[in-house]
C-alpha cells in the first residue's frame, strides 16, 4: 500500500479553509506548471499531484470522504458500512526555519491523514506473519527525519495508535520493523519520491546551477538554496560549463548519524541574449585580442 497525502501535496494543515487550498494551489500550480518547467518530467509529475490534491479536497463531500478514508475516499460508502483498520499518516519534520511561502514549505507544512483498509483482508494471523506497507518520503523527510502514525483495532473494539520513526539519513529502498504487541510485524518499504531540483547519491546532493557568464569568466559568488537554508557559492575565475564546484558537509544525514555527505553544485553558465552597444564593443575588442594573441 502506498500512502498519499493530499493535504501534505499542498503543504497545508487538514484544517485548512477553502481560501488557504485555493491560495496554495494557485501558487504550486504555477510552481510547477509544464509552460514554466519545459521538459522536467518531475515538475510535470508535481503539477498532476497538485491538480489532483486539489480536486478532491475542494469538494466538500470529497473531502469528507477522503479525510475519514484517505486514498479509498472513492469508496466511502462500502467501507463505512463494513469494519475497518486504519493507517494515519502524520508528519512531522525538522526545524521550520524557512519562508512558509518558499518551494520548502510545499513539503514542510504536512497535515495528518487517514488510510484504510480491511484488517482481515491485509492481517492474516494465521500463521502470523510480516505485513509489508509501502511509505514514499520526501527528500525533506529524509533529511529532517519524520513520522508515521500506525493506528490499529485494540482490545473491545478499541482503537490503538503506534508512532513510528523515518529516521534522518533514510534512503530509497531503506526498511523499517515494527513489532506491535499481539499483532503481527509491519515493516515499512521506503520509496524516496523524487526531488524537484536535487538528486540523491547515496549520502550526497547534487544540484544545477544558472551562473552568469562574466562570474565564470572573472570569478564571483551565487547563492544557492540547501535543504537547511542558503549557502554562499564562491565561483573561481575560468570556472567551464557544466564543472561541479564542491560544498562540503552541505548533503544528506548519514543515516542515524550527524554526519553528513557533500553538494555537488553543477555550473550552467547563462549567455547574455541581447547586449547594448558598448557591450558588444567589448565583446568585439576581447575577439580581437583573443585572435592577436593565437
Amino acid at each position: 500500500m502506498t500512502t498519499k497525502n493530499y493535504y501534505y501535496i499542498l503543504g497545508v494543515d487538514s484544517k485548512a479553509s477553502s481560501d488557504e487550498l485555493r491560495r496554495a494551489y494557485r501558487r504550486l500550480a504555477r510552481e510547477f506548471h509544464p509552460d514554466m518547467n519545459d521538459g522536467d518530467a518531475i515538475a510535470e509529475a508535481r503539477f498532476k499531484e497538485v491538480n489532483e490534491a486539489y480536486e478532491v479536497l475542494s469538494d466538500e463531500k470529497k473531502r469528507r470522504d477522503y479525510d475519514e478514508f484517505g486514498e479509498n475516499w472513492r469508496h466511502a460508502d462500502e467501507l463505512r458500512k463494513a469494519g475497518n483498520f486504519s493507517f494515519n499518516s502524520r508528519t512531522s519534520h525538522g526545524r521550520n526555519t524557512h519562508d512558509p511561502d518558499d518551494i520548502f514549505g510545499f513539503f514542510r507544512n504536512a497535515g495528518s491523514n487517514r488510510f484504510n483498509f480491511n484488517f482481515r483482508d491485509n492481517f492474516n494471523f494465521d500463521p502470523p506473519q510480516t505485513q509489508n506497507i509501502d511509505v514514499e518520503v520526501t527528500l525533506e523527510e529524509a533529511f529532517h527525519g519524520s513520522k508515521r502514525l500506525l493506528s490499529m483495532p485494540g482490545n473491545g473494539g478499541t482503537t490503538r495508535s503506534l508512532e513510528v520513526d523515518i529516521p534522518r539519513g533514510i534512503d530509497d529502498g531503506g526498511k523499517i520493523r515494527i513489532k506491535p504487541n499481539d499483532a503481527p510485524t509491519i515493516e515499512l518499504h521506503v520509496k524516496l519520491l523524487p526531488h524537484h531540483r536535487f538528486q540523491r547519491k547515496g549520502d550526497d546532493l547534487h544540484v544545477e546551477t544558472s551562473v552568469p557568464l562574466l562570474d565564470v569568466v572573472l570569478g564571483g559568488e551565487t547563492q544557492i538554496r540547501t535543504l537547511d537554508g542558503i549557502v554562499i557559492l564562491r565561483i573561481p575565475a575560468g570556472t567551464q560549463n557544466g564543472q561541479k564546484i564542491r560544498l562540503a558537509n552541505k548533503g544528506m544525514y548519514k543515516l542515524r548519524a550527524n554526519d553528513r555527505g557533500d553538494l555537488f553544485a553543477s555550473i550552467k553558465v547563462v549567455l547574455p541574449d541581447k547586449l547594448t552597444s558598448d557591450q558588444k564593443a567589448l565583446f568585439e575588442k576581447l575577439k580581437e585580442l583573443e585572435r592577436n594573441n593565437m
